[in-house]
């Protein structure tokens, strides 16, 4: 959480899938993305256009209906409101016998990226996306 103007703002969301620690990031990309370094300034991301990311497995995704989300009076959206923060919401929503997650995005709209956190097995741990509150990628000179 980032403290913006005496309004708390989404910097990073966090999944957790194991308490594992990390050993090694990645950039997270699709099977067809080049994976780019960790850090620089070139990104592989996704945009968000309603100040809300939505994450879900392809499981999720086939069972997935657009109506639950297409506007802020839709089920997906009536839940968030459930866990409003200090300007802020989020949930853990049911699709079948599956789950989303969902927050709002930091400043609200943008591109923004996700990586992977892998422990040392090489089983994912943790998906993290920045969500362009703190500069922390390094600039090319």
């Amino acid at each position: 959480m980032a403290s913006i103007g005496g309004e708390e703002k989404v910097a990073f969301a966090r999944i957790l899938f194991s308490n594992a620690p990390v050993v090694k990031w990645q950039m997270a990309t699709t099977a067809d993305q080049q994976s780019l370094p960790v850090g620089g300034e070139e990104l592989v991301g996704f945009s968000v256009d309603g100040s809300t990311a939505i994450y879900m497995d392809e499981t999720v995704k086939k069972n997935f209906d657009p109506k639950l989300a297409e506007n802020y009076s839709s089920p997906l959206f009536v839940e968030m409101d459930k866990h409003y923060r200090r300007r802020w919401r989020f949930t853990m929503f049911k699709v079948g016998e599956n789950q989303l997650a969902a927050c709002n995005t930091g400043m609200g709209d943008g591109y923004f990226a996700s990586y992977i956190g892998f422990d040392s097995t090489g089983a994912p741990c943790r998906l993290t996306t920045d969500f362009n509150i703190f500069e922390w990628r390094q600039k090319e000179q």
